[in-house]
């Protein structure tokens, strides 16, 4: 986020400067306070921190791990609605699969439900499981670690063996000794997840369902992550924003678009949906008169287009969009002219 807001200040502070506009100066030193608060409160887990991360699965000889015909997946709640269809959706061992979709599709709300199945009716008609099946699930908001307990009750809690064994185990991955009764409440987000990592570790499943698993680990994290997961030869299904994560795991890619579950070959056919085709300011008579009323709104957009032209150009040639760069290009200058 800091990274984020740091891109947006410096765009709109040059933007200052080339139209002579001082709303969009002064819109760039409010940025650049948040960071400076920002950096006082941030942590992280660094490479010189001694944290470990690693992986044991086992090996399943099933003809299959999950399986799901024919069904509606609805949305949670007292008033469901209808999300998507799967008419077909098989996962077997050895399968590194990546679900794709916009925000609010349902990916979060499916792998819900083949967990509350898994938990609840195993041997149901919805969701097919193989008896073999034993699943270690991470949770992208880490709910699954009460903030309260240590980080030996968290083990304690969650997995086999006892007090001293577990705190063996994470002395071995990196915890100091003399922190392993620190509460997981004040843990940073990074030692969060690699304490959600070694619980599942401990718990050696077969068939692991990993939802956003890179928002809270650095890069280091990140590359012993994938290590890991390629090395056991894993049967995975994660949902993930890092394009980079997604083209080094997954070998099949299934997509949640136009009310539909659809095996896709290749997860460009999703980057290149990923955004909706921008409105131009000038065709939407309701947008213009919103943006002009909200300055915020504008300026929210402006840098919103310059990271879709920065996304968009960091791709290769073949795949890049020179006519969407000009709509946005033109999208700019229009903004810009309501500010002034």
């Amino acid at each position: 986020k800091i990274r984020e807001l740091k891109a947006s200040a410096k765009r709109l502070a040059l933007w200052g400067k080339v139209y002579d506009n001082e709303k969009l100066a002064r819109k760039a030193k409010s940025m650049e306070k948040r960071v400076e608060k920002m950096e006082e409160n941030k942590t992280f887990v660094t490479r010189g921190s001694g944290l470990k991360l690693s992986l044991d699965v086992k090996h399943s000889h099933a003809n299959r791990m999950i399986q799901i015909e024919d069904q509606q997946i609805m949305s949670p709640g007292e008033n469901p609605s209808a999300l998507f269809h799967i008419e077909d959706f098989l996962i077997r061992p050895g399968d590194r699969v990546a679900l794709l979709g916009h925000n609010g599709t349902g990916k979060t709300t499916l792998i819900k439900q083949i967990l509350n199945h898994y938990h609840g009716n195993k041997g149901g008609q919805i969701v097919k499981f193989n008896p073999q099946c034993d699943i270690g699930y991470y949770d992208q908001e880490l709910e699954m670690l009460n903030p309260e307990r240590s980080m030996v009750q968290s083990l304690t809690d969650n997995c086999p063996g006892s007090e001293n064994d577990n705190k063996t185990a994470l002395i071995k991955a990196g915890f100091p000794y003399l922190d392993l009764d620190k509460k997981v409440g004040v843990l940073s987000g990074g030692e969060k997840a690699r304490l959600m990592f070694l619980i599942i570790k401990l718990n050696k499943p077969n068939f692991l369902i990993l939802d956003e698993p890179t928002n809270h680990i650095d890069i280091q994290g990140k590359e012993e992550l994938e290590t890991q997961i390629l090395d056991a030869n894993a049967t995975v299904l994660i949902t993930s924003h890092d394009r980079r994560f997604v083209d080094i795991i997954a070998d099949r890619y299934v997509l949640i678009d136009k009310g539909k579950l659809v095996e896709i070959h290749d997860p460009q056919v999703f980057y290149d949906i990923e955004r909706p085709a921008p409105v131009k300011a000038g065709n939407n008579p309701a947008s213009r008169t919103i943006a002009l009323d909200n300055e915020d709104s504008i300026l929210q957009r402006m840098v919103e287009l310059e990271m879709l032209l920065a996304e968009d150009k960091a791709r290769k040639q073949k795949f890049q969009k020179p006519r969407m760069q000009d709509d946005w290009l033109q999208e700019i200058g229009k903004l810009n002219t309501m500010l002034e």
